[in-house]
């Protein structure tokens, strides 16, 4: 059944009579100034309350290496208000938080932090995760997954480095030369040498300063860091080739033969004639010519025992 609607002809749309009686009731109020919503701020931080400048600790001064000015932050009073204080120990609090953030992210995952300290300069992204963890005391766990990733591909190229270094290494008898070392460093009528060397086309082998029984093994050319002799084994490094062990393996059974190579390489010559030559001992110019046939001056002949 459906409901019968009154007809609006039988409303009467004139009465406000009661209308009337709200508006006339309601008082009028004017709009608070800014000043006033400020000062009623101030109060609801602390009134007018003040407490020591948390910059200058209360002195109103600010002391550098050679003068003091007045401080900015509490323009010389030496006091600032609640909300400037509660802000200033705000901070000091979040420091404190972070710290504490950090050391037990370090605590927990010591090998993302190492990872991160040692690759952040040369892989941006890596730099990132530095400067959040820095920042923010922690990372987020897909953040962490990440960085392990990372160390396993790191680990997996690093065993493949190992794995190409261990076919470029191999036993060398360096016995010979360590013998002429030897007496290099012993006097025999010359001036006592500190630090002997030896230099051929390809390669030039010294001792190691701080590890005593260890041969360094370099180019020639570049002076670039090819591996090591130690206990009879030469290990290579990165820049190494693959005949660079067979190379230290023919020095040795020959080392005269090796030394005047250097000299053939680095001489000069006049009319398929060799001039003038390095030593490949002492690396002076040669111009004798029983000192260009065999590579190495008299004084380094009768230094190594080769006289």
């Amino acid at each position: 059944m459906t409901k019968k609607i009154k007809p609006l002809a039988n409303i009467d749309l004139t009465s406000f009579a009661d209308l009337d009686d709200g508006l006339k009731s309601a008082p009028i109020t004017e709009a608070r100034p800014k000043e006033d919503i400020q000062k009623a701020a101030h109060i609801a931080n602390g009134g007018e309350a003040s407490f020591p400048c948390p910059r200058c600790k209360g002195t109103g001064r600010w002391h550098g290496h050679r003068a003091s000015f007045p401080c900015f932050k509490c323009e010389g009073s030496g006091k600032v208000s609640k909300g400037v204080a509660a802000a200033a120990k705000g901070k000091v609090t979040a420091a404190q938080n972070k710290a504490q953030r950090l050391v037990e992210f370090a605590r927990d995952h010591v090998a993302v932090i190492d990872f991160l300290v040692a690759n952040q300069e040369w892989s941006e992204f890596y730099r990132s995760l530095h400067d959040q963890l820095m920042e923010r005391g922690s990372l987020s766990d897909g953040q962490i997954a990440a960085v392990h990733r990372g160390i396993e591909k790191l680990a997996a190229k690093r065993a493949e480095k190992n794995v190409e270094r261990e076919k470029k290494s191999g036993t060398v008898d360096i016995s010979r030369i360590v013998a002429m070392f030897e007496r290099a460093v012993t006097k025999r009528g010359t001036k006592k040498m500190s630090r002997p060397i030896l230099s051929t086309a390809a390669v030039t082998i010294k001792p190691a300063t701080r590890h005593e029984g260890v041969l360094y093994v370099t180019s020639t050319d570049s002076d670039t860091y090819l591996g090591k002799i130690a206990n009879g084994r030469f290990e290579a490094r990165n820049a190494a080739s693959d005949t660079t062990v067979k190379e230290l393996r023919m020095i040795c059974d020959d080392p005269e033969a090796a030394i005047r190579s250097y000299a053939v390489v680095n001489g000069r010559f006049e009319n398929g004639v060799l001039v003038e030559a390095p030593c490949g001992l002492c690396h002076r110019l040669m111009h004798d010519e029983v000192s260009l046939e065999r590579g190495i001056g008299p004084v380094c002949a009768a230094r190594y025992g080769l006289d």
